[in-house]
């Protein structure tokens, strides 16, 4: 009794297609899962098979192969293989200081359709996305930066054949703070220039009026 199965919730997984092989490489037989468990009759007791995956069900990553022997007491040998999902961590993090950044209205495409795949607002965790195809390229798109920053440029990214979480960052830069006017006091600065002015001239009469006398 051969098992492929979700490696999350243990049900049953359609859609894979397997190949059990004996020690040689000979195909002993293909067919595609369902929802039932697969029963292959005529194996050699005591003899070792291998369980191959050939296409993994989409939004899976490939399982390792399962390599097992066949009970010689004549009972069920009972074979179950795990399909992990794909699973994507996308971080929305502030250039310099490496943090996750609130409030960006974020969106992930198939690049290759323009399908949108999911719309989101960053919050102060990275956002987790299940399910995406293996060998498929997505590009993550900023909609709308947070208050205080540029928008970034998309990211685009391939998902690995993985069981682990993949990670995504995108960066955004924070606007430069472009200064119109500053703080001074223009007015009292010309008060005391034209003073300035006005006692040097003072000075200047005086001690030419000096000279005259």
């Amino acid at each position: 009794e051969i098992s492929k199965v979700d490696a999350t919730n243990e049900n049953e997984l359609e859609g894979a297609k397997l190949s059990l092989r004996d020690e040689e490489g000979n195909v002993v037989e293909e067919w595609t899962s369902t929802k039932d468990v697969h029963i292959i009759r005529g194996l050699v007791s005591g003899k070792k098979y291998i369980l191959h995956e050939d296409l993994v069900p989409l939004g899976y990553a490939t399982a390792s192969d399962v390599t097992f022997t066949v009970n010689e007491d004549g009972s069920v040998t009972k074979v179950k293989m795990k399909d992990e999902i794909t699973k994507l961590d996308i971080s929305k993090v502030d250039a310099t200081t490496g943090k996750e950044i609130e409030g960006a209205k974020l969106t992930l495409k198939d690049k290759e359709t323009g399908e949108v795949v999911e719309s989101w607002t960053s919050g102060k965790e990275p956002h987790r996305i299940e399910g995406l195809t293996v060998s498929k390229t997505y590009v993550l798109h900023e909609d709308l930066a947070p208050a205080g920053y540029n928008v970034a440029s998309d990211v685009e990214f391939t998902i690995s054949d993985t069981g682990e979480v993949q990670k995504v960052v995108m960066k955004d830069e924070a606007k430069l703070v472009v200064k119109t006017g500053d703080d001074t006091d223009y007015k009292s600065l010309s008060a005391l220039l034209i003073a300035s002015g006005l006692l040097i001239a003072a000075v200047i009469c005086k001690i030419k009026r000096g000279k005259d006398e």
